[in-house]
């Protein structure tokens, strides 16, 4: 047996049951999540200029001003 459910901004939660044994997420709206909500992401030291960078050693998304790595490989196109 499913269950398909529905939650409203009032926290409700309104279901409806089906012979079907899952649960299936259809819609997720999530309001005022910031970006130093997600478990991969450090906004720690924030500063006008920032770029987000992923680092591996950490496996986070960090802030930076200076793009020092010799990974990167910046294609500004063709002008």
């Amino acid at each position: 047996m499913a269950i398909t459910a529905k939650v409203l901004q009032s926290n409700q939660l309104k279901a409806r049951l089906s012979q079907q044994k899952e649960i299936v997420a259809q819609t997720v709206k999530v309001g005022s999540v910031e970006l130093d909500d997600l478990s991969d992401v450090s906004t720690q030291g924030a500063i006008d200029g920032s770029l987000l960078v992923y680092n591996a050693t950490t496996q986070k998304f960090e802030l930076t001003t200076e793009l020092a790595n010799e990974n990167i490989n910046i294609n500004a196109g063709n002008y």
